[in-house]
């Protein structure tokens, strides 16, 4: 987080937020994923990054078009998941 060197307050304007979402918040309550992207904490950074597994993101994608405020400020990943003990360590 980038940090004014003088106050050694955080810079929030420079900074960015991370919300990680499940299947099933973004599934079962997608009103409540787009309320986190405009929540009182997070208002004061540069951006908001959403992280979701592979499986559900076509449904955030979907959330995204749906609210064009969300452009610019709002980007969205996803991140591939395997279960424990499958697959290299």
């Amino acid at each position: 987080m980038p940090v004014d060197k003088v106050a050694w307050r955080p810079l929030y304007s420079k900074a960015v937020a991370v919300e990680v979402e499940s299947c099933n918040e973004v599934t079962t309550h997608p009103e409540q994923v787009v309320r986190n992207w405009f929540k009182e904490s997070v208002k004061d950074f540069a951006e908001v990054h959403v992280w979701v597994s592979e499986e559900c993101f076509s449904k955030l994608k979907q959330l995204h078009d749906q609210h064009p405020e969300a452009y610019g400020k709002i980007r969205i990943h996803s991140v591939g998941l395997r279960k424990f003990g499958q697959g290299a360590p």
